[in-house]
Protein backbone atom coordinates (compact mmCIF):
# COMPACT_ATOMS: atom_id res chain seq x y z
CA UNK A 1 0.00 0.00 0.00
CA UNK A 2 1.07 3.27 -1.11
CA UNK A 3 0.04 6.71 -0.01
CA UNK A 4 0.84 10.45 -0.26
CA UNK A 5 -1.14 13.72 0.67
CA UNK A 6 -1.34 17.11 -0.59
CA UNK A 7 -2.09 20.41 0.62
CA UNK A 8 -2.85 23.50 -1.62
CA UNK A 9 -4.86 26.35 -1.42
CA UNK A 10 -5.79 25.42 2.41
CA UNK A 11 -7.07 22.46 1.67
CA UNK A 12 -5.88 18.76 1.93
CA UNK A 13 -5.78 15.75 0.06
CA UNK A 14 -4.72 12.20 -0.28
CA UNK A 15 -4.97 8.92 -2.22
CA UNK A 16 -3.49 5.48 -2.00
CA UNK A 17 -2.90 2.71 -4.05
CA UNK A 18 -2.56 -0.78 -3.03
CA UNK A 19 0.94 -3.02 -5.32
CA UNK A 20 1.88 -6.71 -5.29
CA UNK A 21 4.67 -6.74 -3.14
CA UNK A 22 6.29 -8.14 -6.27
CA UNK A 23 5.66 -4.99 -8.68
CA UNK A 24 8.95 -3.81 -10.28
CA UNK A 25 7.59 -1.09 -12.62
CA UNK A 26 7.16 2.55 -11.04
CA UNK A 27 3.72 3.50 -10.95
CA UNK A 28 4.01 6.51 -13.04
CA UNK A 29 4.58 3.53 -15.89
CA UNK A 30 1.55 1.71 -14.54
CA UNK A 31 -1.83 1.89 -15.67
CA UNK A 32 -3.94 2.09 -12.18
CA UNK A 33 -7.33 0.90 -13.62
CA UNK A 34 -5.63 -2.64 -12.97
CA UNK A 35 -5.35 -1.84 -8.91
CA UNK A 36 -7.08 -1.10 -5.97
CA UNK A 37 -7.09 2.50 -5.56
CA UNK A 38 -8.53 5.72 -4.34
CA UNK A 39 -8.47 9.20 -3.64
CA UNK A 40 -10.14 11.56 -0.82
CA UNK A 41 -10.64 15.27 0.13
CA UNK A 42 -9.64 15.50 3.88
CA UNK A 43 -12.67 16.96 6.02
CA UNK A 44 -12.11 20.16 8.21
CA UNK A 45 -12.28 23.76 8.38
CA UNK A 46 -10.02 25.79 6.45
CA UNK A 47 -7.99 26.38 9.70
CA UNK A 48 -7.22 23.06 10.80
CA UNK A 49 -5.60 22.36 6.85
CA UNK A 50 -2.31 24.31 7.83
CA UNK A 51 0.53 21.96 6.46
CA UNK A 52 0.43 18.76 4.41
CA UNK A 53 0.90 16.77 7.95
CA UNK A 54 -3.09 16.68 7.34
CA UNK A 55 -2.91 15.75 3.74
CA UNK A 56 -0.16 12.99 4.32
CA UNK A 57 -1.77 11.36 7.90
CA UNK A 58 -5.05 11.23 5.74
CA UNK A 59 -3.82 8.82 3.06
CA UNK A 60 -2.50 6.38 5.76
CA UNK A 61 -6.19 6.93 7.26
CA UNK A 62 -8.05 5.91 4.11
CA UNK A 63 -5.92 3.22 3.12
CA UNK A 64 -6.30 1.54 6.26
CA UNK A 65 -9.54 1.84 6.33
CA UNK A 66 -10.21 0.72 2.42
CA UNK A 67 -7.71 -2.44 3.77
CA UNK A 68 -9.90 -3.34 6.75
CA UNK A 69 -12.91 -2.68 4.89
CA UNK A 70 -12.06 -5.05 1.85
CA UNK A 71 -10.67 -8.09 4.36
CA UNK A 72 -13.86 -7.78 6.59
CA UNK A 73 -16.06 -7.89 2.94
CA UNK A 74 -13.62 -10.78 2.02
CA UNK A 75 -13.35 -12.82 5.29
CA UNK A 76 -9.73 -12.00 5.52
CA UNK A 77 -8.80 -13.05 9.19
CA UNK A 78 -4.92 -12.94 8.57
CA UNK A 79 -1.71 -11.72 6.55
CA UNK A 80 -0.33 -8.59 6.28
CA UNK A 81 0.51 -5.07 4.66
CA UNK A 82 3.33 -3.39 4.01
CA UNK A 83 2.26 0.54 4.23
CA UNK A 84 4.77 3.20 2.45
CA UNK A 85 4.75 6.85 3.32
CA UNK A 86 7.51 9.23 2.28
CA UNK A 87 6.55 11.97 4.96
CA UNK A 88 8.26 10.86 7.91
CA UNK A 89 7.44 14.44 9.26
CA UNK A 90 3.59 13.46 9.25
CA UNK A 91 4.42 10.35 11.22
CA UNK A 92 7.03 12.20 13.51
CA UNK A 93 3.55 14.79 14.00
CA UNK A 94 1.77 11.87 14.84
CA UNK A 95 3.97 9.43 17.03
CA UNK A 96 5.67 12.09 18.74
CA UNK A 97 9.28 10.52 17.65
Amino acid sequence: MLSDGSYAKGRSSAAFVMVRPTTTTTLAKTDLRSYLHGETTIPGNKKDHNSCYRGELGGILVGVVYTNELCKKHHVTTGKCIFGCDNTGALSAIFGW
